[in-house]
């Protein structure tokens, strides 16, 4: 028992119900670990609900002509965010909710017109669930070492498809220095051919259509592409585009010419750090990820969106939880609202920061990278696919001699149907977190059959789930 909950009868409900949890099994949930007890009585592949509101909106009854409400504001006030109802009452005085006196602005709630004795604005609740499973306990390391216990669990089917992009191709290098109207630019090709060969190299310029500004962003439309045969042609027969510092276009279909003099924006190569000797001329990036986007962990856009609560943007607008990573990244536009947005507050207050070791590719000098995650994606070695470049992508601990955390419990012996994922009934290839370390854009991935992608491309807008710890 755990502070006097019927353990056996309350994950019995969770499990059984398929409909959100309430906000007090989550604080026994909470409680169940921080005891110890939850590693007794929940198991891997355990499922759990979580409810997510998707609109608030508000009727009316009486004399007032009008009310509108504040989603964000609403669902804090409340505190969870089940589908329901709420009642508020004019009594002709005040308002009232479950005969308790209440300021409407408390709740995000606005009235046109003079209250009358009886007027009643009714707000409506909107919700879905989102089931996740358990996967292990105790396997990842809490950032805030006070929290001795953790519960591991990753959402049962793909969050968001064909929608985003793990990262939009980047820019190719940056403007230093102001470059006025009629004057040239150039980039240097060093080994600068999607698969590293020279023979796409070359001095690769351009004639200043306008004033470009410093901070300005530069990209190409076929340097660094995956090719048949690979030629020089490629390379002179495509565009650059130049994007302000908010990146707008400033100046697009710009034609490619073949000359050294000018601004030098820097060398550019395919994925080899060790071309890029006089990189410091400019800032200039890989090829790669001029065409696919970065495949390291820190520039995935899926993971900026899991981990916002922001509101969704406008039509056309950049997302509103994109920021760059890099002076190279290129923004996100979506509507979508941050992953966290909407999702029941009792539950978000479990969660807990915890570490996480993901692989660098080559571009970023191999090894890997330690770093604090709420919501994660998960990587190869954790769901079965073992270690990437020999690096144990877990959390740290997993790397540093204690073999007891090399892949989560729900993914130990798993074939590859368990580690299929659905976005209703299609099954959709997800992206891991995990890059291909031999290039500069490639991210391993789940087939929908749910075996091993090696490497394919961030820009690619494919599956993300949501990886996440209750502490």
């Amino acid at each position: 028992m755990s502070r006097g909950v019927n353990i056996g009868l309350l994950l019995a409900l969770i499990q059984a119900a398929n409909k959100p949890v309430s906000a007090e099994t989550w604080k026994q949930l909470k409680s169940m670990v921080r005891d110890g007890s939850a590693g007794t009585h929940v198991k891997p592949g355990d499922p759990f609900v979580v409810s997510k509101e998707s609109g608030v909106y508000a009727t009316i009854y009486g004399d007032i002509t009008a009310a509108t409400v504040d989603e964000d504001t609403f669902i804090a006030a409340i505190g969870h965010s089940d589908s329901a109802a709420y009642e508020f009452i004019y009594d002709g005085a005040a308002w009232a909710m479950n005969n308790n006196v209440v300021e409407l602005a408390n709740f995000g709630i606005e009235v046109t017109g003079t209250p009358a004795e009886h007027d009643t604005v009714v707000v409506h609740v909107q919700a879905s669930g989102i089931t996740i499973e358990t996967l292990g306990w105790n396997c990842d390391v809490p950032v805030n070492s006070s929290l001795r216990n953790c519960l591991s669990f990753l959402t049962r089917d793909i969050q968001t498809y064909g929608s985003i992009a793990r990262c939009a191709p980047q820019a190719l290098a940056t403007v230093q220095t102001a470059i006025a109207s009629g004057e040239k630019a150039y980039v240097k090709g060093d080994h600068c051919a999607y698969d590293g060969i020279t023979t796409e190299d070359g001095n690769f310029g351009f004639v200043a259509p306008g004033d470009i500004p410093v901070g300005a962003k530069i990209r190409h439309s076929t340097i660094g592409k995956s090719q048949t045969t690979y030629a020089k042609s490629n390379v002179t027969g495509g565009k650059f585009t130049i994007y302000a510092a908010d990146y707008s276009v400033l100046y697009d279909n710009v034609e490619t010419i073949e000359d050294d003099t000018g601004a030098l924006l820097g060398t550019v190569t395919a994925k080899d750090p060790q071309y890029l000797a006089d990189g410091t001329a400019g800032h200039a990036n890989f090829t790669q990820r001029n065409q696919y986007g970065s495949n390291r962990a820190a520039h995935a856009a899926h993971q900026k969106w899991l981990n916002s609560d922001a509101a969704g943007a406008a039509s056309g607008a950049i997302a509103s939880w994109w920021t760059p990573s890099d002076e190279f990244d290129m923004p996100i536009k979506s509507t979508l609202p941050g992953w966290l947005h909407g999702l029941d507050p009792e539950f978000r207050a479990c969660l807990a920061k915890v570490w996480k070791r993901t692989a660098k590719s080559i571009a970023d000098g191999y090894g890997y990278e330690d770093t604090q995650e709420l919501i994660w994606v998960p990587s190869m070695t954790e769901v079965g696919f073992g270690n990437n470049n020999s690096v144990v992508e877990t959390s740290p601990k997993g790397s540093a001699g204690d073999p007891n955390f090399t892949v989560y419990p729900l993914y130990d012996g798993a074939t590859n149907a368990d580690r299929i994922k659905y976005q209703g009934t299609t099954a959709r290839y997800w992206f891991l977190r995990s890059p291909n370390p031999s290039n500069a854009g490639g991210v391993r991935g789940v087939n929908t059959d749910g075996s091993l992608n090696g490497s394919g491309g961030a820009h690619n807008a494919y599956g993300a789930v949501a990886g996440l710890c209750i502490a």
